[in-house]
């Protein structure tokens, strides 16, 4: 079946078809297809992308503005990606075993999954990867892009799903929305029964979980809440913006491409970055063994915001105070996420032979380091006005 794929995307002579090793966790069927280039081909997972048709238009708008932006800034070294159009004239290929893509791989690139092993001045460039996917996202229009996953980095349905779940009352909480409805009504509803609900909720690490998340819910509700209001803009955001979703160039250490684009849709810009602070300055890792030993690294904030605001221009006050809280607010989400889900009965994070409380561990983890960036918060937004006044 793979080789009938590949043939209909114009790829020149195949010379072979492989599994590609670092697939990730969501869209599993991907190979390596060596023909004139090497080309990743991937089918987008039907069981978490209920909208295919959002996901590729959303991926080619935003591929199509970051190419022109590295046509316009030649000397900061950004990479055109390329999609490989079907014999059809069409950048995606819709067939009877789903949607598929063929993404041509850059050549001379380097990831890295953590700053360990990574170059000395990764954090940097990572902040100068975050200002131009800003720039990226306000080429777009977000009243022109459709969310390929509603709901998705929503604080206020992820408390209400939360909410669902701990009082065991769905209805009260579900969505108005139809389109919500569909894609996230299953969210908030318990897989458990009573007993084993319970002993979940009772146990004391989830107590101390409970407590923080409620103690801290303006802090995590900060960027809906500028949404809402309309301090904070509106505009398209990437969705994933991890360390290992950037490319650096393998010569010169400099970040050259940003990849993984089917979490394109409006938001805020804010989101990417304070969600890639959240994990790239938690130095132990998001499945640290022992959660209390978890902390925010305030050296990798401080050289991630000195490179974002190396090219990032024209914010508002209310943006660059957020600078300091973004992180704060996706670590409560996360922790959220993580707990809502170990609360369920583990059906969104799905257990894959880990043990029963491994969700529970991840929300634990999460709120170590929401903690520290709480003692830390200060420091935090001294390290933006320093960056500012530099």
């Amino acid at each position: 079946m793979i080789n009938e794929i590949a043939t209909q995307f114009d790829l020149g002579d195949i010379e072979r078809i492989e599994p590609f090793e670092d697939k990730g966790n969501i869209n599993s069927d991907a190979y390596r297809v060596v023909a004139e280039g090497d080309w990743l081909l991937q089918r987008i997972n039907p069981d978490v992308f209920r909208f295919p048709d959002r996901v590729m238009t959303g991926y080619v708008q935003w591929l199509d503005a970051s190419n022109a932006f590295a046509l316009v800034n030649p000397d900061l070294g950004w990479r055109e990606l390329e999609l490989a159009e079907t014999m059809s004239d069409n950048p995606w290929l819709e067939s009877d075993s789903g949607w598929w893509r063929a993404c041509r791989l850059l050549p001379n690139v380097r990831g890295f999954r953590k700053l360990d092993g990574a170059p000395a001045n990764a954090s940097f460039e990572l902040g100068r990867g975050l200002a131009i996917s800003r720039a990226i996202g306000s080429m777009l229009v977000a009243e022109e892009i459709e969310p390929s996953l509603p709901g998705y980095r929503d604080a206020e349905q992820y408390w209400r799903q939360h909410q669902a779940i701990w009082s065991g009352d769905a209805t009260a909480y579900l969505p108005e929305s139809p389109e919500l409805r569909q894609s996230t009504g299953r969210h908030f509803e318990r897989s458990l029964g009573d007993a084993e609900f319970e002993t979940r909720r009772d146990h004391p690490v989830a107590q101390r979980i409970s407590n923080l998340l409620q103690a801290h819910l303006a802090e995590g509700r900060y960027l809906s809440a500028g949404l809402a209001s309309g301090e904070l803009d509106r505009t398209v955001f990437h969705g994933d913006t991890k360390l290992d979703n950037f490319l650096f160039d393998a010569s010169s250490a400099e970040i050259c491409a940003l990849i993984d684009l089917d979490t394109v849709m409006p938001h805020t810009w804010l989101v990417d970055f304070g969600d890639s602070m959240r994990s790239v300055a938690n130095l132990a890792g998001e499945h640290a063994e022992n959660a209390d030993q978890v902390s925010f690294h305030l050296p990798t904030f401080e050289a991630a915001v000195n490179g974002f605001l190396s090219l990032a221009d024209e914010l508002t006050d209310v943006e660059v105070q957020a600078l300091s809280i973004a992180p704060l607010s996706l670590a409560w989400e996360q922790c959220l996420r993580f707990f809502t889900d170990y609360l369920r009965g583990d059906t969104y994070y799905v257990l894959q032979d880990q043990p029963a409380d491994f969700n529970l561990h991840r929300a634990a983890v999460q709120a170590s380091l929401l903690e520290s960036m709480l003692w830390q918060r200060s420091e935090m937004a001294q390290v933006v006005d320093r960056a500012l006044n530099a």
